[in-house]
């Protein structure tokens, strides 16, 4: 049989020859993990205690909820992080990495860090532990039942395959204008979605308000509930020995699992339905998470997890979706019991609603939703570079 080749499908031109295989464990100065004791915190420190969980694309995220620790406790704790350090989670959430830029931290037990040797390029081992073959390898290398552990030992096992540090310079460059890429369009849809919230709270306070058509003011917004703005229907779980995935029969809306995106996604089908909605309605899950609002695509049944929301008269079907967006962090105070939450028919119509005119409704809803159509296209933009760079991964890549 003949021996595999260590070469990439996709590679620069200027390239050739065989990559060679090393142990991760070799070519590191350093290796491994952090605290296995809890740290003495304080309020007010500029030096923070991190785990696993700081470390999100590429980078180490500090939040208001991340640990402080004094000077002292700093100093104690510390680890040999350099230049050449890369940060891995290595207990419950697998894999997450980030590279480390000078933040003054200790590291918890769910952070490793992998010190890199100087003749082999860091951006290249980085983009190396985000291919399939090694997350595949570190997913058979897992211990623990609830909480899933990957030790140093396989960690400096993983096998990795090099190339000339020219071409790993190269590969790494061209893959980091990548990440570059993608943190802009991921920075421009997060500043898009803080600004439609912002705007949204003018409007449904009235802090802004358009002009009609003739440029005059609208008239005075009006006190309602849900009930009288819109016709609810609770849904009704059918017997579930209908449940099917043969198409037999209408598609059944059942709760947050059948939901993507804020578009209804089914997953089964029902032969015997019982309360339904019509393309168009807007689904709202009534048991945890409550308040979840979603527009349906399709005519189908809707079980006991979700109601239907249809406008009337009164009302325009794209207003009463961004109100209920705006509305749902407030299901708060209206959801009951304890292990698992749920409201009920009553509760949802009498959800008190400030009703301004129709033609002032679809000004709103149409502003609005040119601000989620721009949301949508950074998100389509941001899934299709991902794909790209998934592709680009597993072909530039031995």
């Amino acid at each position: 049989m003949e021996k595999k080749k260590n070469t990439p499908k996709l590679r620069f031109p200027e390239f050739t020859g065989e990559w060679e295989e090393k142990k991760l464990g070799e070519i590191t100065t350093k290796l491994s993990d952090g605290l296995h004791s809890t740290p003495k915190y304080t309020d007010d420190s500029v030096y923070y205690f991190i785990n696993g969980n700081n470390l999100i694309n590429g980078k180490v995220i500090i939040n208001e909820n991340t640990k402080k620790v004094e000077i002292e406790e700093y100093l104690k704790h510390k680890k040999e992080l350099n230049n050449t350090s890369i940060l891995i989670s290595i207990n419950g959430t697998i894999g997450s990495l980030a590279l480390y830029e000078n933040e003054q931290v200790i590291l918890g037990k769910s952070a490793c860090y992998i010190n890199v040797i100087e003749s082999i390029d860091r951006l290249f081992i980085y983009s190396t532990l985000q291919t399939s073959n090694v997350i595949n390898y570190f997913t058979s290398e897992l211990s623990g039942t609830t909480i899933k552990n990957l030790s140093l030992t396989s960690i400096k096992n993983t096998v990795i395959k090099l190339p000339s540090l020219a071409e790993q310079t190269k590969i790494a460059t061209f893959l980091t204008a990548v990440d570059e890429k993608l943190t802009q369009l991921k920075k421009k849809k997060t500043l898009l979605e803080q600004y439609k919230k912002g705007v949204m709270q003018k409007l449904f306070s009235q802090e802004l308000r358009f002009k009609d058509d003739n440029n005059q003011d609208f008239p005075d917004w009006q006190e309602k509930t849900l009930g009288k703005v819109a016709t609810i229907t609770m849904g009704q779980s059918p017997d579930s020995k209908t449940y099917n995935t043969d198409k037999i029969g209408k598609l059944l809306i059942q709760g947050n699992a059948d939901i993507t995106n804020r578009i209804t996604n089914p997953r089964n089908w029902t032969s015997e339905p019982t309360k339904e909605c019509k393309a168009g309605d807007l689904i709202l899950t009534v048991r945890a998470p409550v308040g979840m609002v979603a527009k349906s695509i399709y005519d189908a049944c809707i079980g006991r997890g979700v109601c239907s929301i249809r406008n009337n008269p009164y009302s325009d079907i794209e207003f009463l979706y961004q109100f209920l967006l705006d509305y749902e962090p407030k299901w708060g105070r209206l959801e009951q019991g304890s292990t698992f939450t749920a409201v009920n028919g009553r509760d949802i119509s009498s959800i008190e609603v400030l009703c301004p005119s129709l033609p002032e409704q679809q000004k709103i809803a149409t502003f609005l939703s040119a601000i989620d159509e721009k949301i949508n296209h950074c998100s389509a933009q941001i899934e299709k570079m991902e794909a790209w760079k998934k592709g680009l991964l597993q072909q530039m890549f031995c």
